[in-house]
């Protein structure tokens, strides 16, 4: 998927070589960057199957509950219906966000830049005119 937004700038080839090329591959990568806390955990949207007949055809569709659980584990059980999760989520730990953002003095610009326009927000009661 990502091959497919590349501009002609960017070799294919040598991204292609450098790419994670599995779970392992990634925290090696983001530990490196200062990252010490990536999980990958599973999510489940509860969900069942139904099956349905209109025009004399039996069709299935998925019926949601409205309820999801997240495992730390692939072999985890849903606490609300007891089944696996199927979608791969990853996260980063907001402890090592928070250092990576300040890890430069021009990311902390970007991030404070609000600040220089205090003038515009601060003391404020009442909303900023939208043109």
């Amino acid at each position: 998927m990502l091959l497919t937004f590349v501009g002609d700038e960017v070799d294919v080839d040598i991204l292609s070589a450098l790419w994670s090329k599995n779970w392992n591959a990634v925290q090696s990568l983001l530990k490196e960057e200062g990252f010490d806390d990536v999980k990958e955990y599973y999510t489940c949207i509860c969900r069942e199957n139904k099956i349905f007949t209109r025009n004399g055809k039996t069709h299935t569709k998925y019926e949601y509950s409205r309820k999801w659980g997240i495992m730390e584990s692939k072999d985890e059980f849903c606490s609300h219906c007891g089944k696996k999760g199927y979608i791969k989520y990853y996260y980063l730990g907001l402890n090592a966000k928070l250092k990576n953002w300040f890890r430069s003095e021009s990311m902390c610009r970007k991030l404070l830049s609000h600040w220089d326009e205090r003038e515009h927000w601060l003391g404020r009661v009442t909303s900023w005119p939208v043109n």
